[in-house]
């Protein structure tokens, strides 16, 4: 997620601050829009943490996104008076006329009973025993720090396990090298990964998510990102655990299935592999066993098909 600052042209600033010292505000209580959005996130914190502590939850701000500012008309029309203004000054232009719709303006706005809304858009945890809760939220907040409404639009529940490679995975940060910025060969894996989830189900999209986690972590251990690599590591896994006794296997070559997807572009939809390995029977013999093995897209075993030999 990419994080915004809020930010006025400094003319308009000194303008919004000359229009809040005549409604009766000193100098010295005036407060920076940077001050404000502070108090409004250290609101809306304090709000969720009290909302979760009541129900033996834990709670855990992650990050903020761009505020989105509702005004309401009379606002609006304040706010586009005052950027004239400040053309006008650029070119030293000098409006009585337009002085007047200023003032007039500026009472229609301080009347008006329908009052600004900040719209934050929250990324945040909630832990509960081995499992967090990842949300995605818009919250409005009035000038009067007051919490008036939230809407959850994303939501995803992980392994407790999971939670820093998930935080990685959201941030789109290096998951070889913990701490740094994604190579990239590693925001190329985020995009493949990524890509499609909009399609699925909730259900789905969270399994997906888990797996890509999970293939995470299987590359910070053995240092690669390689698809080649994690399909084998994967395709042992499922049939020894980690187990890393002698099993003389073998791998064959990894095939992608290539179709056309929505856009007309090539791209891999699934993979397949032979895989054999003996099995030591404690007598000194050995039995040989292949298999052929299916994935999906995102590297899921889907299938395996026992060979004769």
């Amino acid at each position: 997620m990419i994080l915004f600052s809020l930010a006025l042209p400094m003319r308009l600033l000194l303008l919004l601050i000359l229009v809040l010292t005549s409604c009766g505000l000193k100098n010295s209580n005036i407060e920076t829009p940077e001050s404000f959005k502070i108090k409004r996130h250290e609101a809306i914190e304090k709000h969720f943490e009290e909302e979760m502590m009541r129900v033996g939850k834990t709670y855990e701000s992650q990050a903020f996104s761009q505020t989105q500012i509702l005004k309401p008309s009379s606002y609006k029309v304040l706010d586009s008076l005052y950027m004239v203004k400040v053309n006008n000054e650029k070119i030293k232009k000098n409006d009585l006329d337009l002085e007047d719709e200023i003032l007039l303006a500026r009472k229609l706005a301080q009347s008006d009973t329908n009052k600004v809304i900040y719209v934050e858009n929250h990324f945040f945890s909630v832990e509960d025993g081995d499992t967090v809760n990842f949300y995605q939220a818009l919250i409005d907040v009035s000038s009067t720090l007051e919490i008036q409404e939230i809407n959850l639009f994303e939501s995803l529940e992980i392994p407790q396990k999971l939670k820093e490679f998930y935080l990685i995975y959201f941030f789109e940060e290096s998951f070889i090298n913990k701490g740094f910025y994604a190579e990239p060969k590693e925001l190329a894996f985020f995009t493949y990964m990524k890509s499609g989830l909009e399609k699925t189900s909730a259900f789905e999209r969270q399994a997906i998510v888990i797996q890509t986690l999970e293939l995470m972590k299987l590359a910070n251990e053995n240092s690669t990102f390689q698809f080649n690599d994690l399909i084998r590591i994967l395709t042992r896994m499922n049939f020894h655990g980690k187990s890393y006794a002698e099993i003389n296997e073998e791998f064959s070559e990894i095939v992608g299935d290539v179709t056309l997807n929505d856009k007309g572009e090539e791209c891999i939809s699934s993979y397949q592999l032979n895989y054999a390995y003996a099995e030591d029977l404690s007598d000194g013999t050995f039995i040989q066993h292949e298999y052929k093995i299916f994935l999906d897209r995102w590297l899921r075993i889907v299938k395996i098909e026992k060979l004769t030999l």
